[in-house]
């Protein structure tokens, strides 16, 4: 999948899951990642999508993602692109871009950007 995270995205406020895959071993942090968290996404695009933690993942980290889209579950895996080093009221933002996405998944993410018709 190209990258198209510079697309504009759409403001959202969905719950979010996401379980570790992968983390470059040549990157911080020197303590131990949790393998699961919860938080929010607040943008979303056809090419990813802007997330806000509670833990700081590095760049590089691969990420599936579960967000409900209506009645619809998105699983997808995304990679973190871009990470915020501060937390703002206790979460840390994280810009993904979709590595894969099931094709009801990219339904429903292409039908959520374009808005209501």
């Amino acid at each position: 999948m190209p990258n198209t995270r510079s697309e504009l995205g759409t403001s959202v406020t969905l719950p979010v899951e996401c379980y570790l895959l992968k983390t470059s071993s040549d990157t911080w942090p020197s303590k131990p990642l949790p393998g699961h968290v919860a938080g929010e996404i607040r943008n979303v695009s056809r090419g990813g999508a802007q997330v806000w933690l509670p833990e700081q993942f590095p760049i590089s980290t691969h990420l599936a993602i579960l967000m409900r889209i209506g009645e619809i579950t998105l699983r997808a895996q995304a990679e973190v692109v871009g990470v915020a080093p501060h937390p703002k009221d206790g979460h840390y933002r994280h810009d993904l871009q979709w590595l894969s996405l099931s094709p009801q998944a990219e339904a429903a993410l292409s039908k959520l950007v374009a808005g209501p018709q």
